[in-house]
This record gives structure tokens, C-alpha cells and sequence, in this order.
């Protein structure tokens, strides 16, 4: 489960930017990721639905899933 963030990052460190801050920027955005994905599973934890997690981080319920 990648972000948009995560996405956009790695697009724009292949264009524009230098090896080194473009390595930095990665680990960034992966760790933003799984920072994510453990808001997920603390919803998961609790019981909550697709539909409710979605709803409380404000994605869609593909992401949340």
C-alpha cells in the first residue's frame, strides 16, 4: 500500500533530484507508509469496519482495505 505522497516522492526524486537526498526522500516515504498502515491496524484492533476506518483517516475504503 503505497501513498499518493509516496508516489508523487519517488516520481519527483527520479526527475530532479540528486541520489542521495532521492535515497533519503524514499526511506521518508516508506516510513510514512508503514506509520499508515499501524493507523490501520489500531482501527482493526478495535473492530471497526472498512467503511469506518476509511472514514476516520479520511481515505477510501480501498485504501483503508
Amino acid at each position: 500500500m503505497k501513498s499518493m505522497y509516496a508516489m508523487f516522492i519517488t516520481s519527483l526524486n527520479t526527475a530532479y533530484l540528486s541520489d542521495e537526498i532521492s535515497d533519503e526522500l524514499k526511506k521518508n516515504s516508506e516510513l510514512e507508509t508503514q506509520v499508515r498502515e499501524l493507523e490501520v491496524l489500531k482501527h482493526l484492533v478495535k473492530g471497526k469496519s472498512n467503511t469506518e476506518i476509511a472514514k476516520a483517516l479520511i481515505v477510501s475504503v480501498h485504501t483503508a482495505k
